[in-house]
């Protein structure tokens, strides 16, 4: 009578998981991201190319012939074409071998643009390098070294949303000098790009800023009556600006027309007062389209991210504060604002 262990079938080694060796292949050149990398042996990989096949197989043939028919030039030529194959197999790698990787960054962009993270190849070992390709996530470029000297590299990648993006993996190769071998080198900066969200297009009229014929603003919390013309301050709006004043001067006084209770143009872009329809990520572009109108004309401006306020002010400054704050808004990260009071 068959018992619980008899009628149990026999244990099988588990199957491989699908994908196991490219797994294991991919995870070979998994690096860490690094701020700077000097290319050794450990760290430069070769194969042969298309073309290092087809003349590996034309040696082939020309040493089968030559011992076929005995032809001791032919052997000579096997040798000469092999040893110059072989030799130019070190070339390649010397290449390489030697060039320190480093300084990698990259300016902040929108959101749909193409970030260019930039790093520079430097010479070590005083030996020019020559056809060195680099290529990143989104196209590549080719450059050379100068003996002792440096050059800069330039690798791409798609920002497809606000936050820091991650530099992509740059590839290094080269074929030099006779193409038969690919010998190439893999880097991780460790270097990210911020990512500021898309800009509304087109933008609406900023709030609370004045018709530029008129001597009422235009709808915000900036609606005091006119109070009088001042004279003109750098920063000060041109839709402030009293241009039938300044003709009727004969182009003599600049002034700018001044509102009760108004400090001089200063504008408060606010989250909270935005349709709760757009969505946060359609809120966001409203404000930095607004942002940059904004600083473009010159205007003193105030941003309110929930809990988070930069306060009013003008200049390149205050436009990066701002669009900091909101590319990195509601992801953990300040975005430089202080937090506002209760």
């Amino acid at each position: 009578m068959a018992t619980d262990s008899d009628a149990r079938p026999p244990d099988t080694p588990p199957s491989p998981a699908p994908g196991g060796l490219r797994a294991r292949w991919h995870a070979f050149f998994e690096r860490p991201a690094e701020a700077e990398l000097l290319l050794g042996h450990r760290r430069i990989y070769t194969l042969p190319t298309r073309a290092g096949l087809a003349f590996a197989a034309l040696l082939c043939a020309l040493l089968l012939l030559a011992v076929n028919y005995e032809l001791s030039l032919g052997h000579a030529l096997v040798f000469i074409l092999g040893s110059a194959a072989w030799v130019s197999l070190h070339q390649g790698f010397a290449n390489l071998s030697g060039l320190k990787l480093g300084g990698a960054r990259a300016e902040p962009v929108f959101a749909g643009e193409l970030a260019a993270f930039e790093f520079t190849l430097t010479d070590t070992r005083r030996r020019a390098r020559h056809a060195i390709s680099i290529l990143g996530a989104d196209g590549g470029m080719r450059t050379r070294v100068p003996a002792g000297g440096s050059s800069v590299a330039i690798i791409q990648a798609r920002a497809t949303r606000r936050g820091w993006l991650d530099a992509p993996r740059a590839t290094l190769e080269t074929g030099f000098p006779f193409g038969l071998w690919r010998i190439w080198s893999l880097w991780q900066p460790a270097a990210r790009c911020l990512v500021y969200p898309a800009p509304e297009a087109p933008a609406l009229p900023l709030p609370g800023v004045e018709d530029a014929e008129g001597d009422q603003p235009v709808g915000g919390p900036g609606q005091e009556a006119f109070a009088h013309l001042r004279a003109y301050q750098p920063g000060d709006s041109p839709r402030r600006i009293a241009w039938r004043a300044f003709a009727r001067s004969d182009g003599q006084q600049l002034s700018a027309r001044q509102f009760e209770g108004s400090t001089g143009g200063e504008l408060w872009f606010d989250a909270a007062s935005l349709p709760g329809a757009l969505g946060v990520e359609g809120r966001l572009s409203r404000l930095t389209a607004w942002v940059i109108e904004a600083d473009a004309l010159g205007l003193a401006y105030g941003l309110r991210l929930g809990t988070e306020a930069l306060p009013p002010a003008s200049g390149p400054a205050q436009r990066d504060a701002c669009l900091r704050a909101l590319a990195l808004h509601g992801l953990g990260e300040t975005g430089g604002a202080d937090k506002a009071g209760a």
